[in-house]
């Protein structure tokens, strides 16, 4: 069955595309009207990728850069998240500058992501998904100077390190493709055991 609606709450408005075997809407908010959401869908034959996804949103919560889950849930047997909508994806503002950014921006970027993928390595996981699409790019808050950035998709995160001990996974090699090949590291590429340099 198609979903149009979430939790009584959501219409589905537009869609957004794929997001590792997930589809994604914006929806309005029919309880605070004027806002939106974003939604995730996940496929009925991968059932389990939104429960560990947001099983691992749950472990980082409380980090800046962190998408919020604002429901999460099944309806017409399909497994639903919704976030809050922060804004475009830095894809898409890269396309409306005519695909120019300044050099301000550039460093502004770097030193937020780089702090950003520096809480997550400190809860022991590695978020391995940088790309334009996943980074939403917000407006800017009250009393500040910047936009607000958020990473998206945590589909593909995975602990490095155990959590408890801070033991390293064992290296391995010979291990398959899990990303999108343009953004993937060397490592990944060569299927070698991916690590926090990886993210990098």
């Amino acid at each position: 069955m198609e979903v149009k609606h979430v939790d009584g709450r959501f219409r589905l408005k537009e869609n957004l595309g794929t997001c590792t075997k997930c589809s994604m809407f914006r929806a309005a908010n029919l309880v605070d009207i004027g806002h939106t959401v974003l939604v995730k869908i996940g496929q009925s034959k991968h059932h389990s990728l939104l429960e560990r996804e947001q099983a691992i949103l749950h472990q980082l919560r409380g980090l800046s850069g962190i998408p919020g889950v604002i429901w999460s849930g099944t309806e017409f047997e399909q497994d639903l998240m919704i976030f809050e909508d922060l804004g475009p994806t830095l894809d898409d503002v890269f396309k409306s500058t005519g695909r120019r950014l300044s050099m301000h921006t550039i460093v502004f970027l770097a030193e937020h992501l780089i702090k950003f993928l520096q809480h997550i390595h400190s809860r022991s996981y590695i978020y391995l998904n940088i790309r334009p699409q996943n980074i939403l790019v917000g407006p800017v808050l009250p009393g500040q100077q910047t936009n607000e950035l958020c990473l998206f998709d945590f589909s593909l995160a995975q602990l490095y390190r155990d959590p408890r001990t801070y033991s390293h996974v064992l290296f391995l090699s010979g291990r398959p493709l899990s990303t999108i090949l343009p953004f993937a590291s060397l490592n990944h590429h060569s299927g070698n055991q991916l690590s926090r340099r990886d993210d990098l």
